[in-house]
């Protein structure tokens, strides 16, 4: 049974000698019904939290999760800025989310009690 969709290999990403990686991502972020580049931005905002959390403890022998969070939504929002300049990649709606994500990260951290170790 073929696909409901045209397969990549039918598709011309290529520009000359060298593949055209925007018109890869937006053909998968449009076959996914456009949850491709919100699922990257998830998993970067996971990463960056996660690898600034154990670098922390790795430098200081402690780690404040509230900072790491903060840290990586400017990561992430940061990543969604330069990922919506492609056409038909990503919305505005998502940086505002991303966005919005950061702000309440920073009040939480900022609004958040020191621990004393």
């Amino acid at each position: 049974m073929p696909a409901p969709y045209k397969g990549l290999e039918t598709m011309n990403v290529t520009y000359g000698n060298t593949t055209n990686l925007n018109r890869m991502l937006t053909y998968v972020n449009d076959v996914t019904n456009g949850n491709f580049a919100p699922a990257v931005l998830l998993a970067f905002f996971f990463i960056a939290m996660l690898g600034t959390y154990y670098a922390r403890i790795r430098f200081t022998g402690r780690a404040r999760l509230e900072s790491c969070i903060a840290s990586s939504g400017f990561v992430t929002t940061g990543l969604a800025i330069i990922m919506s300049t492609v056409v038909g990649f990503l919305s505005m709606q998502w940086v505002v989310y991303c966005l919005v994500v950061t702000i309440f990260a920073v009040a939480y951290m900022l609004l958040s009690p020191d621990t004393n170790y």
